[in-house]
């Protein structure tokens, strides 16, 4: 015989401010096609991994987590990796945000298949829609994403998770 116990539920919208953490909601997208880049610039990863949520509360915390299966390049080469609310508001931005600088960077060479994970967040400050998603870029040369060297043997997938925590 199985027996469930519960001390309180949380209502919906969370505990209020300064009870602890619920999580109130949990958005997950993923791709495992094979995604490159040879540019500079910080480009969309794929519009598949764009992560749409909507909070309940301003005064909650909005939890982003990345993980990519597999970054591997063609040569010497660092890998950046920002994740961007809308496509332009960098979340948890280092202190230097010229376009060398990211959430996560990685160096990796012909010879390498480096798996990565990245966990920003920040206060949603309002109920509006919005979507969270991975952009990255390289220094020289060309970074791919989901495979190693875009060879069909090694494939992984990418995901990205939004969660929406009481405040």
């Amino acid at each position: 015989m199985s027996q469930l116990k519960v001390d309180s539920i949380v209502p919906t919208a969370g505990v209020a401010t300064g009870q602890g953490g619920g999580i109130i909601q949990t958005i997950t997208e993923s791709t495992n096609a094979i995604l490159s880049t040879t540019s500079t610039t910080s480009t969309e990863i794929s519009s598949d991994l764009r992560a749409t949520i909507v909070p309940k509360n301003a005064n909650n915390i909005i939890i982003i987590r990345l993980s990519i299966g597999v970054i591997s390049t063609t040569s010497n080469n660092v890998a950046t990796i920002r994740i961007l609310k809308n496509g332009t508001d960098f979340v948890e931005a280092p202190l230097d945000t010229a376009e060398g600088q990211g959430n996560g960077q990685v160096w990796t060479n012909n010879e390498n298949m480096i798996p990565m994970s990245i966990t920003v967040k920040e206060l949603a400050g309002n109920t509006n829609s919005r979507y969270y998603s991975p952009f990255f870029r390289t220094n020289s040369s060309t970074v791919h994403i989901n495979s190693y060297r875009i060879a069909p043997a090694f494939r992984t997938t990418t995901n990205i998770t939004v969660m929406e925590v009481s405040g």
